[in-house]
């Protein structure tokens, strides 16, 4: 019985961790998403529209979030 509940317990705690990490991972992509559109959308905005976002580093393109975001570079 206690074999029983302990292999159920120990179940329980793999599929849980597994979950989160899939909701971390998703979390994930959606934000980095985002960033690749609002870096797109930005670079179109001061002609160059044919950089490839996708093939920058995730620094980069922080970088370039970070560069617009503020308001002094209008």
């Amino acid at each position: 019985m206690k074999t029983t509940l302990t292999a159920l317990a120990l179940a329980a705690s793999v599929l849980g961790g597994t979950a989160q990490a899939q909701n971390a991972s998703m979390t994930m992509e959606v934000a980095l998403s985002m960033l690749e559109l609002s870096a797109q959308r930005e670079l179109q905005h001061y002609g160059y529209g044919s950089t490839d976002v996708m093939d920058l580093t995730l620094s980069q393109l922080a970088g370039i979030k970070a560069a617009t975001s503020n308001g002094d570079y209008n």
